[in-house]
């Protein structure tokens, strides 16, 4: 494939230009020792002058924290790099890196700001292409479902498959985007309004009816001792057992019930994308 080829001569570029006092960093990479990896690209760059190595350092810096998991870490990383000296392919590399770690760190919106930038400053729309597979996640993410639809339908259009294969491929997308496929999406903030109003509500509408319920028992089982308590003149108990735990389990369960939306959303959200990832990368 295209991007494959692509790939391949951005990386053999890259390699071609390490200089000797790398490969001790580099055996470092191999061997599974990322920090200390790290720590020694970091070492060389402090040493040199030279802005050309200093970016392939960063980009392995970057490589290095990204398999340690440190994502936002790796793109602030790639961030410090001189884009004004870089051959294309080389800016493509890094912008690469950026989308995807910006999009493994959960940053969906600067997953798309970077395959904007790809787009924009390289003239070669193959470099934009091969990114499609993370702007269409990104923007599953983000909900743009019509966006992504557009996206994915313009990446069918560049794979290389004959004419049959692609017809399947571009149906197989508009199936998985039609609505009784797309995520069904909750909104947070009505979450919180409807467990304001009725405890426990909010939770049943982002899919957790025993949570709700849950809610509801606790926060008007803590009221009616505060009430009663207060009745009966044990004013102790009524007030600073019963109205404060209602106090503290009302709001709580306000805020309960918003985190409940998003984590039904990012179910949602992860199983559709798994659905194209299969499709994306089959």
């Amino acid at each position: 494939m295209t991007f494959i080829f692509l790939f391949a001569i951005c990386i053999s570029e890259l390699h071609s230009q390490v200089p000797a006092s790398v490969h001790h960093a580099d055996s470092l990479m191999k061997a599974g020792l990322y920090e200390e990896a790290c720590l020694e690209y970091l070492r060389i760059q402090y040493e040199s002058s030279d802005l050309e190595q200093n970016n392939l350092l960063l980009y392995r810096q970057a490589e290095a924290l990204k398999m340690m998991g440190k994502y936002k870490n790796a793109f602030e990383t790639l961030q410090k790099a001189d884009f004004s000296i870089m051959p294309d392919s080389l800016h493509f590399l890094f912008r690469q890196q950026l989308s995807l770690n910006a999009y493994l760190s959960g940053d969906f919106t600067e997953a798309i700001s970077q395959i904007t930038q790809c787009r924009f400053f390289l003239q070669d729309t193959a470099y934009y292409k091969s990114l499609l597979p993370v702007l269409i996640l990104s923007l599953n993410e983000l909900s743009k479902y019509q966006e992504a639809k557009a996206a994915a339908l313009e990446y069918a259009s560049w794979l290389e498959l004959n004419d049959t294969n692609c017809q399947s491929f571009r149906e197989k997308i508009n199936e998985l985007y039609t609505n009784k496929n797309l995520p069904s999406i909750k909104n947070p903030d009505r979450a919180e309004t409807m467990s304001a109003i009725l405890p426990g509500l909010g939770h049943i509408y982002a899919g957790y009816p025993e949570e709700g319920i849950l809610s509801f028992t606790i926060i008007a089982g803590s009221l009616t001792a505060g009430i009663y308590g207060i009745f009966k003149k044990y004013y102790f108990t009524g007030y600073f057992i019963g109205l404060s735990m209602f106090q503290k389990f009302y709001f709580g369960g306000i805020r309960r019930a918003h985190q409940l939306a998003e984590k039904h959303n990012a179910l949602k959200t992860e199983a559709f994308n798994l659905r194209i990832r299969q499709l994306l990368f089959q």
